[in-house]
């Protein structure tokens, strides 16, 4: 990507690609079978732009009744009409599966979807064990293959979070590009028709509150977990510096393209019962290997956005990228005139600060942890404890 930057805007690879498709009649599927076996899929889904922005408004409504399916785990029952608002979207066409942990729950969304969703919904009671992959992956194993086309949702609250508000709009992100509209629906699969080389469609990045890290360490503590379930599945070990994955396990893929973790026979027994662990488990492992399930098959994975989150994605992007920039500008090591020139110095820098002497710290015990404590402290406690002090704030 780095190199196209230097001469143009990168565009070159899929505008090659689709025009073979649209004038040569072209199997591409031959083309990709070897570039996902060579290439990671995130360096793939970079070169060739696969990121889809869709409108709302469909102009082909070439549904075919049973061809897809929306999968839905829901366990949070003072959400349920939330969720019924998305669900309300999924086109006549496509049949809808509600799954939940309690017969409670059960008969509640039996109240509440079925006079919207008739007889296209069936609610599947799941055990809690492994949460919402399990309901898809245990609970749903019978119907997993029977679609061309699946999508995947759940419920999230994310209470863990620093504010309440960082982890709803994690969700509002993962189901409103999921789910946004009727006709954004329909283009997504229509798009998945055209392009036959696309297996797995997911939500994008999340650069929101701490949440912001997990874009940057991918793997956090579940690299062997996800190495190991590799080759559980027979699959090309993933290259642990990709950053691809699927956020917060929210969906649409070719289930073609799924294949070798469809058919695979998990059990409830492969789960960890509650509490569950906050990383490295089976679930988190699962979370990471969709894209790489799709490689496995020859298809490329990308990322899909509704025309509202692509303007807040657009403005958050570039606002990161032009003050990370400016602040480059600082550092002597490190000069520029071009894209790729600056990533080269990134990387001359950073290997040249790996092999740099780590720097004495000579502050004593007593002053780091004054300097802790400062660091944790909201502002206006530090000048409420001035002003006590020194008879005003500083």
């Amino acid at each position: 990507k780095a190199t196209y930057l230097t001469y143009t805007n990168g565009a070159e690879l899929f505008r090659a690609l689709e025009y073979a498709e649209d004038n040569y009649g072209y199997d591409t599927s031959m083309i990709f079978e070897h570039i996902m076996r060579k290439y990671d899929p995130y360096v793939v889904k970079n070169a060739l732009c696969l990121d889809y922005v869709l409108p709302d408004i469909s102009l082909s409504d070439s549904l075919k009744r049973g061809e897809a399916v929306v999968i839905a785990h829901l366990v949070y029952d003072d959400l349920f009409d939330k969720y019924l608002y998305y669900l309300k979207n999924v086109p006549a066409e496509i049949d809808i599966v509600i799954t939940t942990n309690s017969e409670e729950k059960k008969n509640t969304i039996e109240q509440l979807y079925r006079p919207a969703l008739k007889n296209r919904l069936e609610i599947r009671l799941v055990e809690n064990r492994g949460r919402d992959i399990s309901a898809l992956f245990v609970g749903c194993a019978d119907i997993l293959m029977k679609y061309e086309y699946l999508c995947f949702v759940h419920d999230k609250k994310s209470s863990q979070k620093e504010y309440s508000c960082v982890g709803l709009e994690f969700d509002r992100l993962n189901w409103e590009n999921m789910l946004h509209s009727p006709g954004y629906i329909t283009n997504i699969i229509n798009l998945m028709k055209k392009h036959r080389y696309l297996g797995l469609l997911t939500p994008f990045g999340v650069n929101h509150g701490t949440y912001f890290h997990s874009s940057i360490d991918y793997w956090t503590t579940c690299r062997n977990v996800v190495l190991d379930l590799a080759d559980r599945l027979g699959i090309k070990r993933p290259d642990v510096n990709s950053q691809m994955f699927v956020v917060g396990t929210c969906f649409w893929c070719r289930t073609s393209a799924m294949k070798k973790l469809f058919e695979y026979r998990f059990a409830l027994e492969d789960f960890p019962g509650e509490p569950l662990p906050k990383d490295a488990t089976i679930s988190h492992a699962l979370e990471r290997i969709f894209p790489y399930v799709a490689a496995h098959h020859g298809y490329c994975s990308g990322w899909v956005y509704n025309t509202e989150y692509a303007r807040v994605e657009l403005s958050d992007l570039r606002y990161v990228s032009e003050t990370t920039v400016r602040h480059l500008r600082a550092i002597p090591e490190i000069h520029y005139d071009t894209s790729r020139l600056l990533f080269l110095q990134i990387d001359s820098y950073a290997r040249a600060r790996k092999k740099a002497p780590a720097p004495q710290n000579k502050l004593s015990r007593k002053q780091r942890l004054k300097q802790k404590i400062k660091s944790i402290t909201p502002p206006f406690l530090l000048n409420l404890y001035r002003k006590i002090k020194y008879g005003g704030s500083v």
